[in-house]
C-alpha cells in the first residue's frame, strides 16, 4: 500500500513538472515571437543565378539595414575545360531600390585558369576590382559596410 502511494507522489510530481515545463516552454516562444515580430522580416531566396539572405523593409517598419557584417573562407574552384563564374558577397540595398552597395570574392575559371578576386560595387557604377587585396583559396575574408547619414565606410580584408 505504501508502495503504490510513493508511486502516485512520485507520478503527481513528476506531471507537475512537465507541465511547468510546458508552460515556460511555450512562455519563451511568445516572447521569441514578438522580439521577431517588431524586426524587419527576414527570408532566404534561391535562384539558378544566386542565393541569399533578403531583410525587407515594411511600410510600418522603423527599422533600417545600417549595416552588415561577415566573413567566408574562399573556395578552391576546380579546373575543367568550361569556364565557371562564383563570387561570395555581402550587400546592402538593391532589392526594391536603385541603390546597392556590396563587397565580396569572385572564384572564376576562365579559359582553364583559376582567377581569385576581391571587388566592391556602388550602384549605379561598375563593380571594382581591389588589386591591392590579393585573394588566395583558403584565404579567409572579413567584410563589413556601414551606413549613416553622412558617410559610407566600406571594411575588406583578407586573413592568410
Amino acid at each position: 500500500m505504501q508502495e503504490k502511494r510513493k508511486f502516485r507522489t512520485r507520478a503527481v510530481f513528476l506531471i507537475l513538472v512537465w507541465v511547468l515545463l510546458l508552460v515556460l516552454s511555450l512562455s519563451l516562444l511568445s516572447i521569441l515571437a514578438s522580439l521577431f515580430a517588431s524586426y524587419p522580416q527576414g527570408q532566404s531566396v534561391s535562384s539558378l543565378s544566386w542565393a541569399g539572405y533578403i531583410i525587407e523593409k515594411d511600410s510600418n517598419s522603423k527599422f533600417e539595414v545600417m549595416g552588415v557584417n561577415a566573413s567566408w573562407i574562399v573556395p578552391k574552384v576546380n579546373v575543367s575545360s568550361g569556364d565557371g563564374y562564383s563570387s561570395a558577397w555581402i550587400g546592402i540595398g538593391g532589392q526594391s531600390d536603385k541603390s546597392l552597395i556590396q563587397v565580396g570574392t569572385e572564384h572564376d575559371v576562365v579559359n582553364g585558369q583559376d582567377t581569385y578576386t576581391a571587388w566592391y560595387e556602388l550602384l549605379p557604377s561598375f563593380a571594382v576590382r581591389l588589386t591591392s587585396i590579393a585573394v588566395s583559396p583558403g584565404d579567409t575574408m572579413i567584410a563589413s559596410i556601414n551606413i549613416d547619414i553622412h558617410t559610407l565606410m566600406c571594411v575588406f580584408q583578407s586573413k592568410k
